[in-house]
């Protein structure tokens, strides 16, 4: 559910709008109101409401300054703008604010339920929104191994890359090997580190393997489908 508040000076158009809003269909719930933008600021501490209905003209200091006061707090606000005419420059400052709508006076409780129907459905965007990231990190994480060793197969047998491209990707795999300069092999000899310094390879007909000639100086960073990095300094 998501918490609703009511701001405006007349304490008849407060209970007014609470009857036309429709509580029963949609997953709001009224927390607090307040005729001023003193007591809103204080309730709102409180009661963190996700969606604030409010006059532009209120007491103290107006809606629309209240609402970039609390935007500050929390991005993700929305706001229903209310006014007495039709603004467009209050519109437009209301909309960089995160206002669903600006909507005149009389209001019609068509109206304002559709301007909620509004800020309900941008929230339940950033849930899925948030859900899908969550999701392809959990992926990322289950499977980062076998991603790691395919990247690096792909190092050797597919099209050259960029240097940077190359650190970026391995950083992003969280794959760290130091050294300015990197060479790729295919290998034969299990998860371990091997210490030297390569001089040569070459490769089989009736095998997939390198074999490598190791001098001292190079490190060798195996992976369990035997494919390398080898990271030579300066």
């Amino acid at each position: 559910m998501y918490k609703v508040m009511i701001i405006d000076d007349d304490a008849k158009i407060r209970s007014r709008l609470k009857t036309m809003i429709d509580w029963e269909h949609l997953p709001i719930e009224f927390v607090c109101e307040a005729a001023d933008s003193d007591t809103a600021r204080d309730l709102y501490l409180v009661y963190r409401p996700k969606i604030i209905i409010t006059d532009i003209f209120i007491p103290i200091i107006t809606g629309l300054e209240l609402a970039e006061e609390l935007s500050r707090i929390d991005p993700e606000l929305r706001f229903i703008i209310i006014t007495g005419y039709d603004d467009f420059a209050h519109a437009k400052q209301a909309v960089k604010l995160g206002a669903v709508d600006l909507l005149s006076k009389p209001l019609f409780s068509e109206t304002i339920n559709e301007s909620l129907k509004k800020a309900v459905q941008y929230f339940e965007k950033l849930q899925k929104d948030r859900s899908s990231i969550t999701a392809l990190q959990d992926l990322l994480q289950n499977n980062l191994h076998d991603i790691q060793d395919s990247y690096v197969g792909n190092l050797l047998h597919g099209k050259p890359k960029q240097p940077r491209q190359i650190e970026a990707k391995l950083r992003n795999l969280h794959i760290s090997i130091p050294g300015p300069r990197y060479m790729a092999a295919l290998v034969t000899v299990g998860d371990e580190v091997i210490e030297g310094e390569v001089s040569s390879w070459s490769d089989y007909e009736d095998s997939d393997n390198i074999s490598v000639n190791f001098k001292d100086g190079t490190k060798i960073y195996t992976s369990s489908v035997n494919v390398v990095l080898m990271s030579k300094g300066d």
